[in-house]
């Protein structure tokens, strides 16, 4: 009966995502030329691992499938690994209707590589015989969340099976060598790939995010203002690098979690925060992978958290518990219900960036760029001066501001902007290249003011002639 609920939950509240679009990397899978299928069962398998999307409708429900055969493997595992069914339950719900997880593979069509990582991992508990298969499957199509999983066992009874992370490191020995795992090879920086003592700092403060933002997500974007800048530039390092906010709330939340999950080591609250900590800290920006903070990351780790909430839920008496559950389900459902229609289309979801972040610059500048695909290059030109107000020295957003201004027309103040560009925050390691598709764009809008400027004193000549002659200006 209660997976029956789950399914019906989770089918309540995605169905309405089987008809929406593409947005970030969707589009460019969608665009991908047409594999050769070999037959029904590869046709399947190279949807299913995102190579080709046959249509938006086909892969929508693929996630719809994923996600809620994650949530009932969630059910049950922690069913068979704890034997408390109203603990199990609510883990499921929570992880079902979690806001959190619409970019991990709920809702978005590329992130549902995330989701089946999860799948996958859970599928290692609940048949452990076949496990390393499992495991092995996971990490070579899916996601840096697999590889970490066999240290999850460690707390069970099922500990031996740890052993299988040596194993899942020799197999992808030459991705890990070759930092493929890592942000792409021609943005990442220095900073991104170093590992150094300052990195604890990076840890803390992304752990502390990470852990508020799985418990309570208050705000939700396909790109997060935390750390964006990270690896940008010195100034942008200095800043990742300050003992802010998270960092303290980082400081006192790792220890105090890991005091609690020693304390409790075999119950379900010990067990969650392993997991937690397990899955979550290669994320953590002590060696950044991809980017430097995404929603989808939490996916898999947010499940563990899902499960010391519920437990600590639990411990109180009635009716306290259940308000408690209730105020975090009421919560979960209406910030997912009104967050999922970002999702719809790309510019529905900058929108919603905008709006959940609205002093981060990068959503200013992503909704510049829809305007001035459609033309309309005043409205352009505006959401980027708001972009540069939130950022003054940004890179990109000087780069565009110029472009745009040339094309308008108003060379002088193009030039102005591109002086201003040489003296912004260039991505570390790039530094030669950019400088120097700066310099020839500048050549070319010097030429540009030049030859306006020889046409204008042509004019000038020709009108003279012409009062001369005696002739009115019309």
């Amino acid at each position: 009966m209660k997976i029956l609920i789950i399914i019906a939950v989770n089918l309540a509240f995605f169905t309405r995502t089987i008809w929406y679009g593409y947005v970030s990397d969707d589009c460019m899978a969608s665009g991908a030329k047409e594999p050769i299928f070999k037959n029904k069962l590869h046709y399947f398998w190279i949807h299913f691992i995102g190579l080709r999307f046959a249509n938006s409708k086909f892969t929508h429900s693929l996630n719809l499938i994923v996600h809620t055969a994650t949530c009932v493997l969630v059910y049950l595992v922690m069913l068979k690994l704890f034997h408390m069914q109203s603990i199990a339950f609510l883990t499921a719900l929570f992880c079902s209707i979690n806001p959190v997880n619409t970019q991990g593979g709920s809702v978005w069509i590329a992130g549902k590589l995330y989701a089946s990582s999860a799948m996958f991992t859970l599928l290692m508990f609940l048949l452990p015989y076949i496990s390393p298969l499992f495991y092995l499957f996971s990490i070579q199509f899916f996601t840096v969340s697999a590889i970490p999983s066999p240290l999850l066992f460690i707390p069970t009874k099922l500990w031996y099976l740890s052993f299988l992370l040596p194993i899942g490191i020799i197999v992808l020995r030459k991705k890990i060598v070759a930092q493929q795992f890592l942000i792409k090879a021609d943005t990442a920086t220095p900073v991104m790939k170093e590992f150094k003592p300052y990195k604890i700092i990076l840890f803390l403060k992304t752990f502390a995010y990470y852990t508020l933002l799985a418990i309570w997500p208050m705000r939700l974007g396909h790109y997060h203002q935390f750390l964006y800048e990270w690896g940008v530039s010195e100034q942008d390092n200095k800043d990742g690098r300050s003992l802010d906010l998270y960092f303290w709330i980082g400081l006192l939340l790792a220890p105090a979690m890991a005091t609690v999950m020693f304390l409790n080591w075999r119950n379900p609250l010990g067990f969650g925060i392993w997991w937690w900590f397990v899955a979550i800290t290669p994320w953590c920006n002590i060696i950044t992978i991809q980017m430097c903070v995404a929603e989808r990351y939490v996916y898999l780790p947010a499940i563990g958290l899902m499960l010391s909430l519920a437990y600590v839920i639990s411990l109180l008496p009635a009716p306290y518990n259940y308000v408690l559950a209730t105020a975090f389900l009421s919560f979960y459902a209406t910030k997912l219900w009104i967050h999922t229609p970002a999702y719809k289309d790309e510019r529905a979801l900058a929108f919603r960036n905008h709006f959940d972040f609205p002093d981060f610059y990068y959503p200013y500048s992503w909704i510049g760029m829809f305007y001035k695909d459609q033309g309309r290059r005043y409205e352009a030109l505006g959401w980027w001066t708001d972009a540069l107000d939130r950022r003054p020295l940004d890179f990109k957003v000087l780069f565009n501001l110029s472009h745009m201004m040339g094309e308008l027309g108003y060379l002088k103040e193009a030039n102005e902007l591109l002086e201003k560009v040489k003296k912004s925050l260039i991505p570390n390691g790039l530094e030669k290249n950019l400088l120097a598709m700066i310099e020839n764009r500048q050549k070319h809008v010097r030429a540009a003011i030049e030859q306006s400027q020889i046409a204008t004193q042509n004019q000038i000549i020709e009108l003279a002639k012409n009062i001369k002659k005696g002739e009115q200006l019309k």
